[in-house]
């Protein structure tokens, strides 16, 4: 087993969503998606908003949402500190689904007032938990 796998976790501040080896995995980075694989490189990265994807040494694969936070690589360890993690099966999708009804709402009003960054960061919140909740 030396060598062929990772040991991940992800943590938020109230919760570990995920703990154990695995074969790989993929995370988003601030600029984009970073992929881990034993003897990767040491890292120190911030998150971005997107998907967690943990590749179980059985094959078995888990995704989790998350939004902000940091992730480190050192030797065969990787940590995960998320602001914001969700298993899939932890999503209400319901509630995302209002969040991007909400979202695109404000995006479309033409109001001179809408802060449209924050929009938009809600809305990929939104759709990135949909994407998870419902894979195509």
């Amino acid at each position: 087993m030396a060598g062929t796998t990772l040991f991940v976790e992800v943590l938020t501040p109230d919760k570990t969503h995920f703990s154990g080896f695995v074969k790989a995995v993929y995370f988003p980075g601030e600029n984009g998606y970073l992929g881990v694989l034993p003897g990767h490189a040491p890292l120190l990265t911030r998150l971005g908003v997107g998907t967690i994807t943990c590749i179980e040494e059985d094959g078995d694969v888990v995704h989790m949402f998350c939004s902000g936070g940091f992730a480190e690589v050192m030797g065969r360890d990787v940590s995960i500190l998320a602001s914001v993690a969700e298993r899939e099966g932890d999503i209400d999708e319901e509630r995302a689904e209002k969040a991007k009804q909400r979202a695109e709402k404000r995006l479309f009003s033409g109001s001179a007032e809408v802060d449209y960054a924050r929009a938009m960061s809600a809305l990929q919140r939104a759709m990135e938990r949909l994407h998870i909740a419902h894979p195509q």
